[in-house]
Formats: C-alpha cells, sequence, structure tokens
C-alpha cells in the first residue's frame, strides 16, 4: 500500500513539473480581456492613449474581483499600450473631490464584464469613464483564432441612455 502511494506520489510531481504546474487557467480570460481593452482604447472619441497613460480597470462586478494571475498576464500583455493598474472598486480611481469626478492621473476607468463561455465566439460587456460627463458601454465580440482573441465587432452607446453598472 505504502509503494503504491509513494508511486502515486512521483507520478503526480512529474506530470505536474512536466506540464508546468498544469493548464494555465488565467490564459483564456487574459487574452480575451486583453483585447477588449485594446478595442475600447480604439475608440477614436477619446484622446491618444500612450504609455504613460494610466488605465484604471475593473471588473464589473466588485464582488467577483478580477483574479491576480489574470491581472498579471494583462499588464504584461499590454504594458507598451498603456500603464495598466487594477483596482478593486471604481472609487479608487475617481477623483471625487472634483465636481466632474475625472479619473485619477488624467487616465481612463474600464470596467470589465464577465466573460461568457464560448469555444470561438464571445461578446464582452466592458464601459469606458473619463470624468462624470464622458461615458461610454461598450459590447465588444471576439472570435478566437488559434490561440489569439480578436474584436471582431465593437459597439458603443453613451452610458447615459443605460442602467448599467460598466459606466
Amino acid at each position: 500500500m505504502r509503494r503504491t502511494l509513494v508511486l502515486t506520489a512521483t507520478v503526480v510531481v512529474a506530470v505536474t513539473a512536466c506540464t508546468g504546474g498544469g493548464s494555465n487557467t488565467s490564459a483564456r480570460p487574459a487574452v480575451i480581456y486583453s483585447a477588449v481593452i485594446r478595442a475600447v482604447l480604439a475608440d477614436t472619441s477619446h484622446p491618444n492613449i500612450s504609455s504613460d497613460t494610466s488605465v484604471f480597470v475593473v471588473a464589473d462586478d466588485e464582488r467577483s474581483p478580477t483574479p491576480l494571475e489574470v491581472q498579471a498576464d494583462i499588464v504584461e500583455e499590454l504594458h507598451e499600450l498603456a500603464t495598466i493598474r487594477f483596482v478593486d472598486q471604481r472609487v479608487e480611481a475617481i477623483d471625487d473631490s472634483s465636481p466632474n469626478r475625472p479619473v485619477n492621473d488624467n487616465g481612463i476607468l474600464i470596467t470589465l464584464g464577465k466573460i461568457p463561455s464560448g469555444a470561438s465566439t464571445v461578446t464582452v460587456k466592458a464601459g469606458r469613464y473619463f470624468n462624470a460627463t464622458d461615458t461610454v458601454a461598450y459590447r465588444v465580440t471576439l472570435k478566437r483564432t488559434n490561440a489569439q482573441w480578436k474584436p471582431i465587432a465593437t459597439t458603443s452607446v453613451p452610458c447615459r441612455d443605460l442602467q448599467t453598472p460598466l459606466c
């Protein structure tokens, strides 16, 4: 019995070591969210984004934050595009002392909705907030080609026309 247990433990350790710790559960959400953030930042209705721009990111459901592994992968993926900062709550990114409630550091706040299940096509809701009068909600549809998720459609609507936690 002891010999079987030791053999089983050895096999489990060997398999885990050979596969790099198992499947990378952060890969799919990180790649999808990175593509959504790129699509939102590509919207030409706002100023140009540079690698110095502070882009604050928050989950639309603050009770279900983006896992740290996914955050790290997104920051790595987008580091040349902008300075990505994850916050647990929207208020952490907004200057409440100003009447227009702008985003701190002249930045942008992006709110990410949940990723639905889907093998090759998904639609993710997102929001973009500059200040109390400049908010937009997005619906970004992505298609998977090999390991990449590419936006195939991005629609937007001013948040004042919606009742949504995204903006």
